[in-house]
């Protein structure tokens, strides 16, 4: 089971690429931390396999296994192994600077007036999404980019005008 969730600012900034928040300095609280010996030595192995580089990820466990988290490079990681130690998926949490410019062109393509606030790229197994929350001047909006195709999954009048 993979779970995430989008959360955006709904403020107004005149370039689409510009970020909201400072990225570069964002560190997330991690609570319930785990001691390596807690973990399934399977996920251990395949995290220091994978992404052997980082060395101050952050284990909990989950109640379908287990999760490690780190940022690097401003982006967020979360890395979901089910009970046996197996990797599920990956989340990245990237702010609009970050963000891949293939991605970044096809939600501007459909909508060119829109700001690019965040977006997670999900990837499990073979499959790679990416959720994008924009704004324009009155609605903010989920989007879904799948093989290279967009659709809109919500649509919000914005509540801070």
């Amino acid at each position: 089971m993979l779970v995430f969730t989008l959360a955006a600012n709904a403020q107004v900034s005149p370039n689409s690429y510009a970020i909201n928040r400072p990225a570069h300095n964002y560190r997330p609280e991690f609570t319930d931390t785990k001691y390596l010996n807690e973990i399934n030595v399977n996920a251990i192995r395949h995290f220091n396999r994978t992404f052997g580089e980082f060395t101050d990820e952050n284990w909990t466990t989950t109640e379908d296994g287990y999760r490690a988290d780190y940022v690097n490079n401003a982006i967020i990681y979360h890395i979901e192994y089910n009970k046996a130690g197996n990797w599920v998926s990956t989340l990245r949490v990237y702010q609009s600077e970050l963000l891949p410019t293939q991605i970044a062109d096809v939600v501007h393509a459909e909508f060119p007036s829109s700001t690019i606030l965040t977006t997670n790229e999900v990837s499990t197994g073979d499959k790679l999404a990416y959720f994008t929350q924009i704004q324009d001047s009155t609605t903010l909006k989920t989007v879904s980019i799948v093989d290279g195709e967009l659709k809109t999954l919500n649509t919000y009048q914005r509540g801070d005008l």
